[in-house]
């Protein structure tokens, strides 16, 4: 065997023996991943559905106890329109939308294999209210774009060093009364999201460092 091959094995057998070792939010581990989601309307409209998303996930820790997450998704959520409660019509409508959100997230268990977490943040997003027909619930120069705002939490559950499933759920506050096509009463809507994310972590400069020593140890 070359030393070549002997420096790989080592290193593919020192990853796999670290799995599980230290699966923890540590201090510049980044994530990436992918997500999907369950959206619920609250408005005007009593009657609705939820509706599904999915989306790219990005979770970074500056430090151990705070970190940074990220969200670029797309969705949608259902309602009823009753008649006479838009010019546009009635009948079953779904709001289709666009986000791009950003959280500090708090790490609770940052050492653990089991991290709970809670978040705030804010993002922007581009919705679009029809009927299932597909006539628009706004009229023209209607805004369908706003800023929102997030509270939430959920947990990470991290299976090795490289690979986490995370569950959690937010609260969506914005300041629009037009998710579902309709301005009125004296609140604006909002919307609730459940989501499950896989994330893959990229090594930090721990995990590295520990490499490098085990390696160097073993051919001294």
């Amino acid at each position: 065997m070359t030393t070549r091959t002997r420096v790989m094995a080592c290193m593919f057998a020192l990853a796999i023996g670290t799995v599980g070792l230290e699966a923890q939010m540590r201090s510049n581990k980044l994530g990436l991943g992918v997500a999907s989601s369950m959206y619920t309307y609250s408005g005007e409209y009593s009657t609705k559905a939820s509706g599904l998303g999915g989306g790219l996930s990005v979770s970074y820790s500056p430090w151990q106890l705070i970190g940074f997450r990220a969200l670029a998704g797309v969705g949608q959520f259902g309602y009823t329109v009753p008649a006479g409660s838009n010019p546009a019509g009635s009948g079953k409508a779904l709001t289709t939308f666009m986000t791009l959100n950003l959280y500090v997230a708090g790490n609770l268990m940052p050492n653990s294999s089991f991290n709970p977490f809670v978040t705030a943040g804010a993002g922007y997003i581009f919705f679009d209210p029809r009927l299932e027909t597909g006539v628009a619930l706004t009229g023209s120069g209607i805004a369908t774009n706003d800023f929102n705002y997030f509270v939430g939490g959920g947990f990470d559950y991290f299976f090795s060093e490289f690979m986490s499933v995370t569950l959690g759920a937010e609260m969506c506050i914005s300041n629009t009364d037009r998710f579902d096509g309709l301005k009125g009463g004296t609140s604006t809507d909002s919307y609730i999201r459940a989501g499950l994310e896989i994330r893959y972590y990229f090594f930090d400069k721990a995990f590295l460092a520990r490499m490098l020593e085990t390696l160097k140890a073993r051919y001294e």
